[in-house]
């Protein structure tokens, strides 16, 4: 899918704008699920009109799935550092109470991720996406990303 606004190295307001779209639309999406959110309900959620949804994301799809990307990005800022420390005490076969004081750690920031003011809208779109309720065309991204 080629978008006419690209994704990195574009003006800062267009930048501004875009996020401020997919920020409204994972609140909406998380909220009341691929079907029931409107373009329309996430273009007045974000202070834009319909038409540039479109412009920046193709269709209601495209903007979908830019909102999973975007979420998987923001899930692995804060969970990254404790899962890569897992791996590696996997990798060395660490001994059993190092093991667990790294699952510990994976459980202790998912707690504080999961118990943030930022992280509802987002958790709960990932949510509906594990539990087979987000839409099946994206969930190659979400397989791939998390």
């Amino acid at each position: 899918m080629r978008h006419r606004h690209a994704e990195v190295n574009g003006y800062p307001r267009g930048e501004e704008t875009r996020a401020r779209i997919i920020a409204a639309a994972v609140e909406l999406f998380g909220e009341f699920g691929f079907g029931g959110t409107s373009t329309r309900d996430i273009a007045t959620r974000a202070g834009v009109n319909a038409p540039v949804l479109q412009y920046y994301f193709d269709s209601k799809e495209g903007l979908y799935l830019a909102c999973m990307r975007e979420v998987i990005a923001g899930f692995w800022k804060f969970m990254g550092t404790v899962t890569e420390r897992a791996e590696a005490a996997l990798a060395r076969r660490a001994s059993d109470p190092e093991l667990i004081e790294a699952f510990c750690q994976i459980q202790m920031q998912w707690a504080e991720v999961a118990g943030s003011d930022q992280s509802g809208g987002w958790r709960r779109l990932l949510e509906r996406q594990h539990a087979d309720i987000g839409p099946s065309f994206a969930l190659d991204v979400y397989y791939e990303g998390i």
